[in-house]
């Protein structure tokens, strides 16, 4: 029989409230007001598609206290999926793949490997893991969260290199942010 959990947010009213139902045998969720509660993986809804696994990716990463771009574009031409730059000045690339099919057409992965200390592809539950090659991590991921299940081997990039990208990474935010709040500075 299921039960019904209730969390307040920011003490929000009533409307804002946060209602998980779960059942029994997960458990229990508890913790301080305003932390994100989900049911384990495996209880999860599947909504499909790349959208909902590139938002369970950024809500890792931002766990994991990593500056999160997605759609960015690389020095080479290409657009990484998901960027993270942690406080150290480490960048963790992510590649979204939403099936076998999508992995199998994409030959252009490995032109990522140079612009990322770790690159990871992110997957849903469901792929099939043994498919991707054994030199990049892997995390499973779904609309509410992701976990790394293979972690990626580090590969530093050349310095010269990580400080252009750094430049073009701040830059990059402070684009989509200025666009997302517009204000009345004039556009180079």
């Amino acid at each position: 029989m299921p039960w019904i959990y209730a969390f307040a947010l920011n003490h929000k009213p009533i409307s804002h409230y946060f209602i998980c139902i779960i059942s029994a045998r997960i458990g229990t969720l508890a913790g301080p007001p305003g932390v994100r509660y989900a049911a384990p993986m495996e209880h999860r809804p599947n909504i499909g598609g790349p959208a909902p696994l590139r938002r369970g990716v950024c809500r890792l990463l931002a766990d994991m206290d990593q500056a999160v771009l997605v759609e960015f574009k690389l020095a080479n031409g290409r657009r990484l999926d998901v960027m993270g730059l942690d406080a150290r000045g480490r960048f963790t690339g992510v590649e979204i793949k939403s099936g076998p099919a999508d992995f199998r057409s994409d030959g252009k992965w490995p032109e990522y490997l140079p612009f990322c200390d770790r690159f990871l592809f992110a997957v849903d539950p469901a792929f099939p893991v043994h498919l991707l090659p054994d030199g990049c991590g892997v995390m499973v991921a779904d609309a509410w969260g992701a976990r790394v299940v293979r972690a990626a081997p580090p590969t530093p990039i050349q310095a010269a290199r990580r400080r252009a990208q750094t430049l073009v990474f701040g830059r990059v935010a402070a684009r989509r942010l200025n666009r997302a709040a517009p204000t009345d500075i004039a556009p180079p």
